[in-house]
């Protein structure tokens, strides 16, 4: 029972992953529901407040030494006032307003902040980048090199910027943050699709949030949401919140498309705004979002080009309008990367030189694409199906369900072509030949699926007019679940606790107080992945640290040519073994003990070891 518990209750640090979050959310949504008026999803607030604190973090960096403590703690100075705007304006001071929604998602909330990092992701990027920024506060250029855990200083900083601002606030850098947030934007963009669902059933009861619409709003992005894998949303990788931010962007198109066709000019403005703000938050999460961002812009064109009921030149004038702010931005950023590390080959993916384009595999990198999406069918066959209606829809637009159509599959199709074509031009052949991360990549559309899903069930509830057929009786149903599932697939849910994982991250953090920075330390794990490698690179805040994995063909020779150190002092960490590894070291290595092993007068000498836990 006391490890049941403790998979939910870790300890002080748990409470401040836990209220930064919240702390950054209701800073986030403060600042937005101020910049862009009443008439607004306000359960996006958040995404306006975070292109503000983009637009602020990012120019100041580029034209300043060090100033995001300051630009911080001057967010923070405005958030009270805003607040107080917000409730003297509109009744509220943030998105959630929905309480019952935080009660019933709680359990996911306590797993998220308890868990530790575990993906090699993280530990390449995701956390290097923002504990830098909390070391500097700055980000990478000519004259702030990247010190510690290499990282890719190129990539926007848009995600890090946030657990940045929740560990500064803090004072302790809280590498949990982002698991919060993630969960916090899903439920954000749960209460906007149950509105929707709800609106098109006909539901007409209170507009307040009861238990059953809270249920159905957290469902709608866990259970019946065809993306919700627990080792993208509970870590620190930027895909959840491309995906929030893509599915509000999306929404938001939705919405001036349908303003104009019924002619709200002034609403239609108000709207090209808040997509403005929520584009530039979108380009500034990854590298790929500008072609997220470029596809839903080309998806509203299309629509408004052949939407009979909408005037081709104003949509135009609203797409000028929205998309120069955004270029600017985004030239901005480009101009610093250009300046700083346009020579600095890793900094960012890049496009390989034409004649190495993988053009006589083209037919097997698309067949394994209809694999992997065979796989996947859930996700897959929704967006087939939003295609499908998308392209039925295309010569006759009827009905708003219509445009949200051939935006969903017009986006789809835009985005899969993209990532067809990185891996012709720029990935390796055989990542080109496995379409590398191909479902990961897709999850970046997972909320466009869910926004599709939430407009049909509600459309259909109302055409089949289920509310007379008792189906009213299972509105508990989905509340019940979402609250009960935590507890029944907690173990599962814990992928942070998988074998090895924590003994890995023990192990490095004893090696970050014996090795000595200036010592080369090098990693022997014969048998395992060089996940335990990774792991340690960030724990020590070393640069690299050099390793053999199974997928490296360890050998007696790789092993010798791995720790000749050149002169400088070397120490190795064994984390399993081999006949190989045993004859090279002379020592009497055992399977399920990790061995720290350092050379002294020509042999080798175990300094420590730690038994693996028992399984």
């Amino acid at each position: 029972m006391p490890y049941y518990f403790n998979l939910f209750f870790d300890g002080y640090n748990q409470l401040l992953t836990l209220g930064s979050a919240v702390i950054v959310m209701l800073t986030l949504s403060s600042i937005g529901g101020v910049l862009v008026g009443r008439n607004r999803p306000v359960e996006a607030d958040f995404i306006f407040g975070w292109s503000a604190l983009t637009l602020i973090f990012t120019v100041t960096t580029i034209f300043l030494a060090s100033p995001l403590k300051a630009a911080t703690w001057g967010i923070v100075a405005v958030v009270p006032f805003a607040a107080w705007f917000l409730y003297n304006r509109d009744g509220q001071i943030s998105a959630f307003h929905g309480f019952r929604i935080l009660l019933l998602a709680a359990p996911l909330l306590l797993i998220a902040s308890a868990m530790a990092p575990s993906q090699w992701d993280e530990f390449s990027h995701w956390l290097p980048a923002p504990r830098f920024l909390m070391l500097t506060d700055d980000i990478p250029s000519l004259d702030n090199p990247v010190v510690g855990t290499q990282m890719l200083p190129a990539y926007p900083y848009g995600w890090p910027y946030l657990t940045y601002f929740a560990s500064r606030i803090t004072g302790v850098f809280l590498d949990g943050s982002g698991r919060v947030l993630n969960l916090l934007f899903l439920l954000s963009f749960g209460m906007l699709v149950m509105r929707i669902a709800a609106k098109n059933a006909g539901y007409k009861g209170k507009k307040s949030i009861g238990w059953k619409l809270a249920g159905f709003s957290v469902a709608f992005v866990t259970i019946t949401n065809p993306t919700f894998i627990q080792k993208i949303i509970f870590t620190s990788y930027a895909e959840t919140s491309t995906s929030v931010v893509l599915g509000f962007t999306t929404y938001l198109y939705w919405s001036l498309l349908n303003a104009q066709a019924l002619g709200k000019d002034k609403e239609a403005w108000q709207i090209s705004w808040q997509i403005t703000l929520a584009s530039i938050a979108l380009i500034n999460i990854k590298q790929v979002n500008i072609v997220l961002f470029g596809s839903a812009a080309l998806m509203y064109l299309v629509v408004a080009w052949q939407d009979k009921s909408i005037r081709s030149n104003q949509a135009v004038k609203l797409a000028v309008s929205t998309l120069v702010p955004v270029f600017i931005f985004y030239a901005l950023w480009r101009y610093h990367v250009t300046i700083n590390f346009g020579s600095i080959d890793g900094s960012e993916a890049q496009i390989r030189p034409f004649d190495m384009w993988h053009f006589s595999k083209i037919h097997l990198i698309f067949l394994q694409m209809l694999v992997v999406a065979g796989k996947k069918i859930g996700f897959f066959g929704v967006m087939a199906v939003a295609t499908y209606l998308g392209a039925r829809a295309f010569l006759r637009i009827a009905t708003p369900f219509d445009r949200l159509a051939i935006l969903t599959g017009g986006i789809f199709l835009a985005y899969n072509g993209f990532l067809f074509f990185t891996y012709l031009a720029s990935f390796g052949e055989n990542q080109a030949l496995t379409v590398v991360s191909f479902w990961r990549y897709n999850t970046h559309l997972g909320m466009l699926a869910v926004l599709f899903i939430a407009t049909s069930c509600g459309l259909l509830w109302r055409k089949l007019d289920l509310e007379k057929k008792k189906l009213k009786l299972f509105a508990w149903l989905p509340a019940v679940l979402v609250f009960i599932a935590p507890f029944i697939f907690v173990k599962k849910l814990r992928f942070d606790l998988e074998p090895f994982k924590p003994h890995f991250t023990n192990v490095a953090r004893e090696l970050a107080a014996m090795v000595p920075k200036n010592h080369q330390l090098v990693y022997i794990d014969p048998k395992g992945s060089g996940e335990s490698a990774v792991i340690a690179r960030y724990i020590t805040n070393r640069w690299t640290i050099p390793y053999l994995s199974a997928f490296h063909g360890p050998t007696y020779e790789s092993i010798k040519r791995l720790t000749t150190s050149g002169g400088r002092p070397i120490w190795v960490l064994v984390h399993s073994v081999t006949p190989d590894v045993i004859e090279y070291f002379k020592a009497p290595l055992q399977d399920r003990v990790s061995y720290l092993i350092r050379e002294q007068k020509d042999s080798w000498k175990i300094l420590q070891k730690w038994p693996y836990p028992e399984k």
